[in-house]
């Protein structure tokens, strides 16, 4: 395998982009109140995603945001249905709730698919 990991910090190839994770949070009378996020500055290539990965990710009858693909050297968390929220990339202005992330270590990197808020 060919180790890419000194590409998702080569600025000819990556472009800057703030994610926002959110970690857990507190009961507060009985409430559970979600804890501030952290925003940690990050680069990565980023992409619109393809047609066909658009259509896998699209519901039968349902209307999708806009989708983006992003390649980092860092994991990224989805929401895991039991109280986990996904991780949130904040780029051009725009927020998209990460939706898949998949390894791709042996080459140095993570392939994510996140979709406008």
């Amino acid at each position: 395998m060919i180790d890419l990991s000194e590409l998702m910090s080569d600025p000819d190839f990556t472009q800057a982009f703030i994610l926002r994770r959110r970690t857990g949070g507190f009961a507060n009378e009985g409430e559970f109140t979600q804890a501030a996020p952290i925003d940690i500055p990050m680069v990565g290539a980023i992409q619109p995603a393809s047609p066909a990965d658009v259509v896998r990710f699209q519901a039968e009858g349902e209307r999708r945001q806009a989708i983006i693909r992003v390649w980092s050297s860092t994991q990224m968390n989805t929401s895991d249905g039991q109280g986990q929220q996904p991780d949130e990339i904040v780029w051009r202005g725009s927020v998209y709730r990460v939706i898949e992330c998949v390894p791709w270590v042996d080459n140095g990197f993570w392939k994510v698919f996140a979709e406008a808020q």
